[in-house]
């Protein structure tokens, strides 16, 4: 039996198009990289967060998580709760629900006061982004 090496294929991964990327090419441990375009990110019609100062995460079979600097999420639109959770790379995360007027999306965002050294860059920055997948009317 052979392991698994960098850059294998994952059996089921179907075949990428131009400009696309496999989740079973992302490294594991996960990598932080700054990203060169603009990020908006919409929910209920209103613009909840607008950057060019954007970083994502990208981790073996996970969709990329993109965090943004607090200063370019418009006031008021997140809520922290009381959820939390626990990556190994990352740290400890704490979660906030994304409102607008009356819409919710529940724990649709999350973020790291104190992240490990190697994810420093994404202090105090939230990602707009369920883990299984978009944020909800979005």
């Amino acid at each position: 039996m052979r392991l698994p090496r960098p850059g294998d294929r994952h059996r089921s991964a179907a075949p990428l198009g131009p400009g696309q990327e496999s989740v079973w090419d992302y490294p594991r441990p996960p990598r932080l990289e700054p990203v060169a375009a603009r990020l908006r990110v919409e929910f209920a019609g209103v613009t909840v967060a607008d950057t060019s100062g954007g970083f994502r995460v990208l981790e073996t079979s996970h969709p990329p998580n993109y965090y943004l600097p607090p200063g370019d999420i418009r006031e008021g639109c997140l809520v922290r709760t009381s959820q939390g959770s626990f990556c190994e790379w990352k740290g400890t995360a704490h979660y906030y629900d994304v409102v607008v007027g009356d819409a919710v999306a529940p724990s649709a965002a999350w973020g790291y006061d104190r992240p490990n050294p190697a994810f420093a860059a994404i202090r105090l920055r939230g990602v707009l982004r369920r883990p299984d997948g978009p944020v909800p009317g979005g």
